[in-house]
This record gives C-alpha cells, sequence and structure tokens, in this order.
C-alpha cells in the first residue's frame, strides 16, 4: 500500500458524487428480499448471481450490485466523475500515487462504461467512471411507491485507522470538509466529506480498517423511515433494526440503521441540509458531546464500531475466506495481501461482522485517538481446568482483540490477552463438575465512564455468545470485571508500540 496521500505531478479527477457500491452477499436471494422486497429498491438488471438496484429517483443504470460469492464483503466504492476524460485523470493520478489500479473500457458491472478501479492510499477499493447507461427515473411512478421508498443513493462511511491522514487524503480529492470531531487537542476523530451539496458523499470515522460501516439512502420524509420499522415489525423482522429510528447531531439527519443478512449495514436517512456554498462553514464537534452521534442523548449501540472488511472480488474472497477459515482453526491471526476480505463472526445479530485478522492496513497507521496511547486494555481469563479444550481462549482472544481493536478507542499494540488456568478450586458445594471463567479487562486511565460501559456491555454480550453452547451442557459461571488502572501507579516498558506507528 502506497504511503503517499496527495501529488501536485497531475491533477485529481473532478468527482461529480458518490454513485454505487458493489458489495458480495452469501445468499442472493436473502439479499433480494431485503433489499428489494423489504426496502423497495427497484431492479434494474439481473444476470446469474447478481442484482443491479436502483433508487427511486436515480437514472443511471444502478446504485448497489448485489453479487453472490463465498464471503460477505465490499467490492468497491463507487465515483461518477464530471467528464470522460477525468477517467483518464483518476487513472494517472492513483499511479502517481504508487497505487494499484485497473482499467476496463467496458466497466466492472452492468450498465457501466469506461472505468478505472484502485487500491488507494488507505486501502479502501475506489471506482472512478463517467460513461452510464440512462434508464428511467421513477420520480412520477407513484404506483410503485412503496412505505418508505428510497429515492436516492446518499454517501458512503467509511473506517480507518487514521482520520487525520484520511481526511488529507479525501481533499486532495476535492472533497470538502463540512463537519468533524475533535478533542480539546484538534486531534480528528472523523470527518464528514461532500463533492455534492449535502453534509457528506463520504465520512471516514476512526477505528481498525479499511472498513465499509455503511451504505446510506435518502427517503424524502422522516415518516418513511417510521414505515420501514412498521413494516419490519408487521413480517417480524425487526431484529434486523440495529440503531434508531433517531436524529443525528453531525448532519441533522433523522437515521435508521438495519443490518442486511450478511450483516452489511445500510443507513436510511433523511433531511440534511444544503452545503453547496464556496464559504460554507465547517462544523465541529467535540469527542465528548454525547449529541453528536445522536441528537437525543442516545447512546451507541456496542455492535456500531464493527464494520464490513473491503475487498475487491470474488476471486480475492475466496482465498481470504479460506485462510480466515485456517486461522479460526488454529487460533492465529494471519495478514492480508491485495485488498482486505474477511468472514463473518458468530457473536450475536448485534455483532455479526467482527474480522478476525488484524490488516495490513491497521498495521501500518497509528490509531486515531494518540491521546489516549496510555489506555492500553489487558485481558485475563481465569479458567477452571476441566474445561481448557471446550473454553476454546485462543478464539475467544481473537473476538475479544479484533473488537477492541475496532472500537477505534485503544492503540492496537496495547491490546492483548492472557489465559490463566486454574488446577486448584473449589466452587459452590462441590458435589458437581463446576466450571468457571473470571475475565478482566484491565485498561489506562483516561476513557469517560460512558465509553467504558459501552465497551463493557460489547465484551460481555461477546463472551455470552462465545460460551453459550458449553452452558446449554454444562453447570458454568461467567463474571468480567473492568478495572481501570492507577494513572501513576503504572508502570512499562516495550518496543511493540513503534512497530504498530511507523507511518
Amino acid at each position: 500500500m502506497t504511503t503517499k496521500l496527495t501529488t501536485d505531478a497531475v491533477p485529481a479527477p473532478d468527482v461529480v458524487r458518490c454513485a454505487y457500491m458493489e458489495i458480495q452477499v452469501t445468499n442472493l436471494q436473502a439479499a433480494r428480499e431485503f433489499y428489494v422486497d423489504i426496502l423497495g429498491l427497484v431492479v434494474t438488471a439481473e444476470e446469474d448471481k447478481t442484482l443491479y438496484l436502483r433508487s427511486m429517483e436515480e437514472f443511471i443504470h444502478h446504485n448497489l450490485v448485489l453479487r453472490e460469492g463465498p464471503v460477505a464483503a465490499v467490492a468497491a466504492f463507487a465515483f461518477r466523475v464530471r467528464t470522460p476524460e477525468d477517467v483518464d485523470r483518476a487513472e494517472a493520478y492513483f499511479k502517481a500515487l504508487g497505487c494499484r489500479t485497473e482499467r476496463r473500457v467496458n466497466g466492472f458491472a452492468k450498465g457501466i462504461g469506461d472505468a478505472v478501479r484502485v487500491e488507494d492510499p488507505l486501502g479502501f477499493p475506489y471506482e472512478f467512471f463517467y460513461d452510464v447507461q440512462h434508464v428511467e427515473r421513477l420520480a412520477w411512478r407513484y404506483d410503485l411507491y412503496t412505505p418508505g421508498a428510497l429515492v436516492r443513493l446518499d454517501h458512503f462511511n467509511q473506517i480507518t485507522p487514521d482520520v487525520p491522514r484520511a481526511v488529507e487524503y479525501i481533499q486532495g480529492l476535492g472533497f470538502r470538509v463540512t463537519e468533524d470531531i475533535r478533542d480539546e487537542d484538534g486531534v480528528v476523530y472523523a470527518a464528514w466529506m461532500r463533492r455534492k451539496a449535502t453534509v457528506h458523499d463520504t465520512a471516514m470515522t476512526g477505528g481498525a480498517g479499511p472498513r465499509m460501516h455503511h451504505i446510506a439512502f435518502a427517503t424524502h420524509e422522516k415518516h418513511n423511515i417510521l414505515a420501514i420499522c412498521d413494516k419490519l415489525g408487521a413480517l417480524r423482522k425487526s431484529d434486523v433494526i440495529e440503531r434508531g429510528p433517531g436524529r443525528h447531531g453531525v448532519s441533522n439527519a433523522f437515521y435508521l440503521y438495519l443490518r442486511d443478512p450478511d450483516g452489511h449495514r445500510v443507513e436510511i436517512y433523511t433531511q440534511d441540509y444544503y452545503t453547496g456554498d464556496p464559504d460554507n462553514p465547517t462544523v465541529t464537534w467535540d469527542v465528548h458531546d454525547n449529541q453528536r452521534r445522536d441528537w437525543w442523548g442516545n447512546p451507541v449501540v456496542p455492535s456500531w464500531y464493527t464494520g464490513r472488511l473491503v475487498g475487491a472480488g470474488s476471486r480475492w474472497a475466496a482465498a481470504a475466506g479460506h485462510r480466515a477459515q485456517c486461522a479460526q482453526r488454529n487460533g492465529r491471526h494471519h495478514r492480508r495481501r491485495r485488498f482486505f476480505l474477511y468472514p463473518r463472526g458468530r457473536y450475536g445479530k448485534r455483532f455479526q461482522t467482527w474480522q478476525y485478522a488484524v490488516n495490513a492496513a491497521a498495521r501500518a497507521a497509528p490509531a486515531p485517538m494518540r491521546r489516549l496511547e496510555n489506555a492500553m486494555p489487558h485481558f485475563y481469563a481465569e479458567c477452571t481446568d476441566n474445561i481448557r479444550r471446550e473454553a476454546d481462549l485462543p478464539t475467544l482472544f481473537a473476538k475479544v482483540n479484533e473488537a477492541l481493536a475496532a472500537t477505534g478507542i485503544f492503540p492496537l499494540a496495547g491490546v492483548r490477552s492472557r489465559a490463566i488456568w486454574l488446577d486448584t478450586w473449589q466452587m459452590a458445594d462441590g458435589k458437581q463438575d463446576y466450571a468457571f471463567v473470571h475475565m478482566t479487562l484491565k485498561i489506562g486511565h483516561g476513557r469517560s465512564l460512558e465509553s467504558r460501559q459501552q465497551v463493557g456491555e460489547m465484551l460481555f454480550t461477546l463472551i455470552k455468545e462465545h460460551f453459550a453452547a458449553l452452558m446449554a451442557q454444562r453447570y458454568l459461571a461467567l463474571s468480567f470485571t473492568m478495572e481501570e488502572l492507577d494513572p501513576v501507579l503504572n508502570y512499562k516498558q516495550n518496543n511493540v508500540h513503534a512497530l504498530f506507528n511507523k507511518a
């Protein structure tokens, strides 16, 4: 992956807007039921194992491509550029940055002409195109509208380990920051950036990446979001609602977050504001303001800190899926090559997308919250020796490490887990083959009570899901405690952090 973020050697392409996303799904029929039957996206075309979908007011061929494959992943974030020559500029620009590029005159997807895909400096697969097949804009086809009709693709949201670095890169592509989140030292935790005259075409938020946090479709009114909730309730599918409905502080938009059958996160979004003037001011939020994410002050659900890893398509996905399965069997972390694709996890509907392996991009860049470098999380598990094999602690530790890294509030090099096996213990009356696991997370001083509570709830949910099958088979006691280390009486020295903090 290149370390260059911008270049003056060649001009950047003139990006018009976010245009479509291509995702890989493991069951195309289940994905169709979610996106078409429930959300009401329109099928523009259908091929073997591929669906092309669009929103009601769209006139280009599609806003979403669903391809069936072995691993759920994101294949491309696609942007439309202003002229055919801008496709040439995109290719030249990313080659000048040292990025991997691929050009296809006939496009990467049906309905798209000459296009270039790149692995950008952050590790994301971006596509740039101009030529596209026009289709009927269905804005006036009220006979086709469903409750909660989705009218356009609004934005992407991406997760990356170093937000300031990401902002510099995206600004080099001509994007403007409309809103951001900073701490008192000016460190940027998240930024919303636009080309069209809305709050954003994409956002960069801090965490282990590169990952897709969500894709967002706009609807006209708040009551459309409520109609979607009612429809999901009537279908007995309300468990796909992850967060909301609510109102964001950032963007001022009304929102609802859903998870598709593969765990891809979809936002339904409405009523943000106009940003098209050249002197539109940037709105900055304090990272400690609990109204930044939700204007009503509702806490973010723990699964919010997970996302979908990104990749280039099925031939990488198949290999990545195989390696991830090997990693899970062996209890090891594996480094990925090319684009990064990871399988979904198994610890509950609210945590469907933990990624087992730590990817190279997260290793290459420092975590966004630099001032909290001392907030190291150490995870201990004291476990009775009679469940040594069944407890499968290597897999639990892999889940814990990745979940902690994915929050974006702990430096990756500081996340470490260890097991303490107990060959002597006494529990209750001693008349049964009792077992217990007592787990402790020790973290450095500096996190807010809200952040600690969210992390604690997230980890205990993960822990309960991990041990659910074993608890159904035997007597088992689980306990979990979080401890905050004294900021003065806590001494350490290591040379690991420098490895992870290399630029």
